[in-house]
């Protein structure tokens, strides 16, 4: 007896009416609503348990500060601390909670797309079956209610885990237009990623060029330097000898002043006047004083020529990640992308030439 009751639960479970499928359905719902509730719940619990612990931490750290040099612990901290371990211990729990929380929330939202895609398989045989133009629009209605649940169940759902669409097994052009709409979006966003993508290629070409120019700028910078310190070092030398040897031109009175017994003071050979004639060495003619120029400065020469601005570390400035600038890797995914997003195009053209041709 328990046996043929068995066989027709299990008959009417295959069978299946639109009334079992509803119902199906609504407890699917129900399920996914109560899982996505849980989930929201322990997430703020979890985020309350991570303020109160900061708050812990900040005023675990000002007791500390206050009890430096002490030498008794203060009983608040103990308590402090003891708090914040038992805090983390929570929070730990928490996230556990959590994580099995997303995992059931996501199977009843893989259940309940599952159900959604036979509820849409079942109303587009309705509408095949309806020949009333009215009970057509409902069915059309039920349709865009069912599929709009669906892509709301979807999005909630990881892109692994989501089943792919299947291609076109109607001619409705409702449902054509809308599997074209789905490509256009998809094709949206891989061109989104293209244009960053190529925004980041260029990014690494002119970085590229860049280095190559700072490089050759380098390389003529230290060609000039040797350059200039052999000029500074002979500017140097001819300096020198300017000098000591007349060679800003003096005139040929000055170096003979000397020998003339006119411009020549009292002779003090005795020895008293030493220091007098010392002291009078740098008067020239009818006491002008010495005209030849004092020695330049060489070193303000040498700073003077080197007043270039300073480049800093240049392979600090080059440094390129190998792992992460890889510019060959970048141009060959956009080309990848490229073929996608074409063959997305393709597909869509063909899907809404499809619609019209139906209507």
């Amino acid at each position: 007896m328990r046996r043929p009751t068995a066989l027709l639960i299990a008959w009417l479970l295959a069978a299946g009416t639109p009334a079992w499928a509803a119902t199906g359905i609504d407890a699917a719902r129900a399920a996914a609503v109560a899982a996505r509730q849980k989930v929201s719940v322990i997430r703020s619990r979890q985020n309350f348990l991570r303020a109160e612990l900061d708050r812990v931490a900040q005023k675990i750290e000002a007791l500390k500060t206050q009890q430096q040099g002490a030498l008794i612990t203060d009983p608040e901290l103990d308590a402090q601390l003891r708090r914040s371990q038992e805090l983390s211990g929570t929070l730990t729990e928490t996230a556990q909670q959590l994580a099995q929380a997303e995992s059931d929330l996501e199977r009843e939202n893989l259940a309940l797309l599952q159900l959604l895609n036979a509820e849409l398989a079942s109303v587009r045989a309705q509408w095949d079956q309806a020949h009333d133009r009215a009970e057509r629009a409902k069915v059309i209605e039920r349709m865009r209610t069912l599929r709009d649940e669906r892509d709301q169940v979807r999005a909630q759902l990881p892109a692994a885990k989501v089943p792919a669409l299947g291609g076109a097994r109607s001619d409705d052009p409702e449902e054509l237009i809308e599997q074209a709409d789905a490509l256009r979006d998809s094709e949206d966003k891989v061109r989104q990623r293209m244009a960053a993508l190529q925004a980041r290629i260029n990014e690494l070409r002119d970085e590229r060029e860049l280095e190559r120019r700072m490089n050759d700028f380098l390389g003529d910078e230290s060609m000039f330097d040797d350059t200039d310190r052999r000029l500074r070092q002979t500017k140097a030398q001819e300096l020198q000898k300017g000098s000591s040897g007349g060679l800003f031109g003096m005139p040929d009175s000055f170096e003979a002043a000397p020998n003339n017994p006119a411009s020549q003071g009292p002779d003090f050979s005795n020895g008293t006047g030493a220091g007098s004639t010392e002291s009078r060495s740098d008067v020239g003619p009818r006491g002008a004083a010495d005209p030849r120029p004092p020695p330049i400065n060489i070193t303000s020469v040498v700073k003077g020529a080197d007043a270039r601005p300073q480049l800093g570390n240049a392979d600090a400035l080059l440094r390129l990640d190998p792992d992460t600038n890889d510019l060959e890797a970048l141009q060959a995914q956009l080309q990848q992308l490229e073929t996608l997003a074409s063959d997305l195009d393709r597909k869509a053209d063909d899907l809404e030439r499809r619609a019209r041709d139906a209507d």
